[in-house]
């Protein structure tokens, strides 16, 4: 727990980026009408519409923020230490279930809080945050009163669960470990029924209250169900879950090697299995060798440790049910129902493989030699989970420092600025005074002689790769281009030539890349 805290320390005063600007607007908008969280306009996709049509989580982070920012102003670091108690949680329960089922939980736990998906989307005010930690605690729970013979506990994982889920819908996989355990230890199909249904019930509820409001409630959520099966493609879906699997948690690509033990015909499948979905052929873009590489390691490293999962020896194991329970439930989360793979999302994985696999090396290892492997495994993690939070401060610190201090003055000189791009660049852009391109509206021709016209090369919806589409009358002159760079050489979002894609694999099928491209690059021009 004192790990987890500490490790979030040196992030508080990180920009806000990613999808943190759809909470915080949600959180405004509910200071001024606290009943309809999603009823107002919001321009996230280019086109003006419903913040209910862009958010597809339910409202529960965006409440626990309404107060927060109202206290804090905003302000990065103190809205970020009021949400630190979740990190807390979190880490606490995760260690409570670990060491229910293995003798030795201290350093699987370690690993699991420093590596990048933990360490890095930990750090966000996404809906991640709290259903990863009010999940762990319903779980932690639920073990606890079971073991124990206390009822009480049972329900207070209940609340826990449900919980979870009013701040992500996804939150739904914890039940699956749940009732897992839940079934291992001979409860009747009737009362698993009956625990699930009690968890749902207030999800359902608050369901039905976004719909009939029509502040979105689950219409939002199918329509991105909707999306990602219309382009789904098994084998990109495929490359990308695994490489995510093995290298969002680090151990997970090499762990499972030994936890096989001598099984090579296994392990040559995992092989064979790994070169046929990194073949050329499956490749979208080009990609570079080093990158192929590093996604062969993670990909038979992944296939390895679900393969371990299914071996006689991990089945026999106290905490199976409940280790492959959330397994399976965040792998079909992820590989099944989401739009693409992204390490948010593979976070939800990562606790269960890690604890599984260990608790097979604890069974096939001396007590010095799993020491020994132990802290290399945490050490290799600490450097590319902190590496990687770096790159990722950079990344979202680049897009503050750009709105406020190369843009602001222009904007200060009464001069207008539009740009296109979302994340945490529109938030400070905004915040600046510029206004974000809207094809609902003018689109373009809102711009006008001497106003600025910003882009970005690393954002969704857009890229200086494929110059935006301009009307013929629209010229710009006078462009001004800034490179952001760090010395730290892993990438989570490649916008040149590696395939880092932590936030989503449509940037590339890897979680990072081991590169030295730039992080991030700005482009300004003035309308002619």
């Amino acid at each position: 727990m004192l790990f987890s805290v500490l490790a979030a320390l040196p992030f508080l005063g990180k920009a806000y980026h990613m999808d943190e600007p759809v909470f915080l607007y949600t959180a405004r908008h509910l200071l001024l009408d606290p009943l309809r969280p999603g009823l107002f306009a919001f321009n996230w996709y280019g086109a003006a519409s419903t913040m209910a049509q862009v958010n597809n989580n339910p409202p529960l982070l965006a409440y626990l923020l309404a107060p927060v920012i109202a206290l804090t102003g905003e302000r990065e670091w103190l809205t970020r230490l009021a949400f630190l108690p979740f990190d807390a949680l979190a880490a606490a329960s995760l260690y409570l279930l670990a060491a229910r089922f293995l003798e030795r939980p201290w350093w699987p736990v370690l690993t699991v809080l420093a590596c990048p998906a933990y360490l890095v989307n930990m750090e966000h005010l996404m809906a991640e945050k709290p259903a990863m930690a009010l999940g762990a605690a319903g779980l932690a729970c639920l073990v606890h009163g079971v073991e124990e013979g206390k009822p009480r506990w049972e329900a207070g994982s209940i609340a826990l669960l449900a919980s979870a889920m009013l701040a992500k819908y996804g939150a739904a996989l914890f039940l699956a470990p749940a009732a897992a355990f839940l079934l291992s230890r001979r409860r009747s199909m009737e009362s698993v029924v009956g625990f699930c249904s009690w968890a749902l019930l207030p999800v359902f509820a608050v369901v039905l209250w976004l719909d009939l409001a029509g502040l979105g409630g689950l219409m939002p959520a199918l329509g991105v169900l909707g999306r990602s099966h219309a382009s789904w493609d098994w084998r990109v879906q495929m490359r990308s879950f695994l490489a995510f699997s093995g290298g969002c948690g680090v151990v997970t690509a090499f762990w499972p090697y030994l936890s096989l033990g001598r099984r090579w015909g296994v392990l040559c499948v995992c092989l064979a299995a790994a070169l046929v979905l990194l073949r050329p052929s499956f490749d979208t873009e080009p990609v570079r060798p080093l990158d192929r590489a590093t996604g062969l390691v993670f990909a038979v490293g992944a296939l390895a440790g679900f393969a371990a999962m299914l071996t006689e020896g991990a089945r026999r194991s106290r905490g199976w049910a409940l280790w492959a329970g959330w397994v399976a439930a965040a792998a079909l989360l992820q590989f099944a129902l989401y739009w693409g793979v992204m390490a948010r999302i593979v976070l939800f994985l990562v606790p269960p493989l890690v604890f599984l696999t260990a608790g097979c090396l604890e069974a096939a290892l001396p007590a010095r030699r799993l020491t020994a492997l132990y802290a290399a495994g945490f050490a290799l993690t600490c450097a590319l989970g902190f590496g990687a939070a770096v790159v990722d401060r950079r990344y979202a610190d680049s897009q503050r420092a750009f709105a406020r201090e190369t843009v602001g003055p222009f904007l200060a000189q009464g001069r207008r600025a539009h740009f296109i791009g979302h994340w945490g660049l529109q938030y400070y852009l905004e915040a600046a005074g510029a206004t974000p391109i809207d094809e609902s509206g003018e689109g373009y021709d809102a711009i006008r002689s001497g106003d600025l016209f910003l882009v970005s090369r690393v954002n969704s919806n857009n890229s200086l790769l494929g110059r935006p589409r301009l009307a013929r009358d629209h010229v710009f002159g006078k462009e001004r281009h800034i490179r952001v760079e760090s010395r730290v050489p892993l990438r989570l979002i490649s916008g040149w030539s590696g395939q880092g894609g932590f936030y989503a694999d449509s940037w590339g099928f890897l979680p990072f890349s081991l590169s030295r491209e730039p992080v991030e690059e700005f482009a300004l021009g003035e309308h002619l």
